[in-house]
């Protein structure tokens, strides 16, 4: 499954309900599009062998936190933005999904959706390869360390 496909998730719930818990799912599903298509394209483009250094033989087994830091970890100035980036919009998810005390409103949402449309704009402009390398030399740099 195309993990984009989890904005026009986002885009429905904020253009057609009115009420907070939608306005919350809609921030999750936005973030959840750019961590799934960052995830596969990492996982994609790493090679299994080093992939399975670290544990990764399914794409499931990279977690959101891992996968942040693995791109921040790398030395291309672009994935090191997409890494910020997606562990800001994590930050976002995590209180759009945990924190009951803080009121979500439409426009956090709209937010959430154009920050994914950006996150996902800049991942299109990177070389298809670009996460996979950054996948591949955090782990060749943690596991040689070892």
């Amino acid at each position: 499954m195309d993990g984009r496909q989890f904005l026009s998730t986002a885009r429905f719930l904020i253009d057609r309900h009115d009420e907070e818990p939608s306005y919350r799912t809609a921030i999750s599903r936005a973030y959840y599009a750019c961590f799934l298509e960052m995830r596969r394209a990492a996982f994609v483009e790493c090679p299994p062998q080093i992939r399975a250094r670290a544990g990764y033989t399914r794409e499931s087994a990279i977690m959101h936190q891992k996968l942040a830091q693995h791109l921040i970890n790398s030395t291309v100035s672009g994935v090191k933005k997409l890494g910020r980036d997606l562990g800001d919009f994590r930050a976002n998810r995590m209180d759009a999904d945990y924190e009951m005390s803080k009121a979500i409103v439409r426009q956090d949402a709209k937010n959430a959706l154009e920050e994914a449309e950006e996150i996902l704009k800049e991942l299109d402009s990177l070389a298809s390869s670009a996460l996979g390398d950054a996948l591949k030399e955090d782990i060749e740099r943690t596991f040689s360390q070892s």
